[in-house]
């Protein structure tokens, strides 16, 4: 029989139970031998007092049961404390998700109402963590659809969590800033590209270094290449949601300097040769073009060959208008602006 439940905010008051559900599950943890909470000293670390205050601020929900009990619950937010996400994107957190074992299928009926609070707030993803060592609990959040993006540490060998989101929109593609979950597959992507005999627009200088953690390090290596007044660099892989795969690169640079001005743009990308041909270049632009507006750009400029049909598409399917043509010797620059209004 499917139970009714009920979610909603957690008072103050019922935070007590909040904090014995925790407790619960660290006593289940150690007769299971599952490491997690029960390693850290995770009720030291987040303590009655905690879950007391978050309440109070709002933020924690729970799911009762017909009878009234807390079955479930979590603490959701709209930033992250640990500032361990790129919060270039609209996100909603959810930390200390506990729920009663009594009453299996609570905790899925919990993320799909978080779902939906994120949904009427417009927000593109849904976010969490668990501890690395956990591989029930991480092909759990995988079976609701989360995807691991990144590892990161909390404290002195305290937790070691993975990183997981759910995208919530239709797209078919997500923009993500480079993380170390995606380090193999960049080094094959530049592989790829130069064995294709292409060159990596939009990669920030993937081709001149064969080390990942040499590439993210965009501002040192890219002033070093370009010099002190070069503009930053914000690079986002773009990641098929249906497969995890990287499918293109694209870099958005701000403010335009006067060789991004000529013929660079504000905005370069590539899409793997053997990805090509599926409009990835066109849905990756789209995507990124809220996060120049939030930047508080007005309009953008996107430059391309004119020989590049796919590019000039790409970029006038997106409200691309062409300001003027450049004869660069070799080939004929088009200068194309996007309105961000």
């Amino acid at each position: 029989m499917d139970i009714e439940y009920t979610f909603r905010k957690v008072r103050p008051q019922e935070t007590e139970a909040a904090f014995q559900l925790i407790l619960d599950r660290i006593s289940w943890m150690d007769k299971e031998g599952i490491q997690q909470w029960n390693t850290n000293h995770y009720e030291e670390i987040f303590p009655l007092s905690y879950y007391e205050t978050t309440a109070m601020e709002g933020n924690a929900y729970g799911m009762f049961s017909p009878e009234g009990r807390l079955v479930c619950f979590g603490i959701v937010s709209l930033t992250d404390e640990e500032e361990n996400w790129d919060e270039d994107v609209s996100a909603l957190y959810l930390h200390n998700f506990v729920s009663d074992r009594e009453y299996p299928g609570v905790g899925r009926k919990f993320l799909k109402e978080l779902e939906k609070i994120a949904c009427d707030e417009a927000l593109a993803y849904l976010r969490l963590d668990c501890d690395k060592r956990n591989r029930k609990l991480r092909e759990y959040y995988e079976t609701n659809g989360f995807y691991p993006v990144d590892f990161f540490s909390f404290g002195e060998d305290v937790y070691e969590g993975v990183m997981m989101e759910k995208e919530l929109t239709e797209d078919r593609l997500m923009l993500m800033s480079p993380t170390s979950y995606y380090a193999d597959q960049v080094m094959a992507y530049r592989e790829e590209m130069i064995k294709n005999g292409d060159d990596l627009d939009g990669c920030a200088g993937l081709e001149d270094t064969e080390n990942f953690f040499e590439w993210i390090d965009f501002d040192r290596r890219l002033e070093k290449k370009y010099g002190p007044d070069c503009s930053k660099s914000r690079v986002y892989l773009g990641i098929r949601k249906e497969d995890r795969e990287l499918v293109g690169i694209l870099d958005y640079r701000s403010p335009l300097t006067k060789p991004l001005l000529e013929y660079g743009g504000n905005i370069g990308y590539s899409i793997k040769p053997s990805e090509r041909g599926n409009r990835y270049a066109e849905e990756m632009l789209r995507l990124v073009l809220p996060v120049c507006k939030a930047n508080g750009e007005e309009k953008v400029l996107i430059c391309c060959d004119k020989a590049n049909e796919a590019s000039r598409l790409t970029i006038v399917r997106n409200g691309g208008v062409l300001e003027n043509e450049v004869d660069k010797g070799s080939y004929i620059l088009q200068r194309y602006w996007i309105a961000l209004s």
